[in-house]
């Protein structure tokens, strides 16, 4: 959906400035490069200042100032969509960047529930009260028997509202999932979050064989992948898994 109204597009960024919303900034000229920010709330009118980006780290402020010439892109995750549009930098110091109001926003709905990738610092493990690793178990992962607790944390692969999949290289976790009833009940794993008790239900299950290169030679690796609905989440957990959506979004930027 395209939002021209200039009256809307200064309202709708002034509510995401007004939230500090993080966002991205990409230069038209090198668009796989993102910039990380945050928008900033400033005094006056939006239409009459700008609109404020902060928090962009020495790399990108770098990044922007050599490659921003020919026009930005500017993106932030909404609830239900993205939102996108097309600027160029007014001024740019070394703490923030200040940019015109665009013509217009392109808004693009996500589909219900839109999974997002786990990558980088962005990590989220979960535990299964019902399953432990066996240190005499030669298809878990290695562990020490002193912290046995980090040898039960399943890394998560993707994550959305809805629910996460899950992916561990070793098939003694197979003994959980391969079994009926499908619903199980564990711990969830976000980043500079207490754990959270969910409930889920196992909807589907995958062993998946990947071809990698390493220094030429090819290179078999499995992977065993599972789908967890949530069965009635918590407000806590709606709202700890959408702050991490944004921290996903942003995990490969600069």
């Amino acid at each position: 959906m395209r939002i021209s109204s200039p009256e809307r597009v200064a309202r709708l960024l002034e509510q995401v400035a007004q939230s500090n919303l993080p966002l991205l900034v990409r230069a038209l000229s090198l668009p796989t490069v993102a910039v990380k920010g945050r928008a900033i709330p400033i005094k006056g009118a939006i239409a009459d200042h700008g609109f404020k980006i902060g928090s962009i780290s020495d790399r990108g402020l770098k990044f922007l100032l050599e490659n921003s010439s020919g026009g930005i892109m500017v993106e932030f995750v909404l609830m239900s969509s993205k939102v996108e549009f097309y600027t160029t930098i007014a001024t740019l110091s070394d703490v923030a960047c200040t940019v015109s109001l665009p013509n217009y926003l392109l808004s693009i709905e996500r589909r219900k529930n839109a999974r997002f990738q786990v990558a980088g610092n962005a990590r989220a493990f979960m535990s299964i009260d019902s399953w432990e690793p066996d240190a005499e178990d030669l298809a878990t992962v290695p562990f020490f028997e002193s912290s046995s607790e980090l040898g039960s944390l399943i890394p998560v692969g993707d994550v959305s509202l809805g629910g996460i999949s899950l992916v561990s290289r070793f098939p003694s976790i197979c003994k959980v999932f391969d079994r009926t009833p499908m619903e199980e009940i564990g711990q969830f794993y976000l980043p500079m979050s207490n754990p959270i008790s969910i409930e889920g239900s196992i909807r589907w299950s995958k062993r998946v064989k990947e071809v990698l290169q390493d220094n030429g030679v090819n290179r078999i690796v499995r992977s065993y992948r599972f789908g967890v609905q949530f069965m009635n989440p918590s407000e806590e957990l709606l709202k700890d898994i959408q702050v991490f959506i944004q921290k996903a979004s942003q995990a490969e930027a600069i």
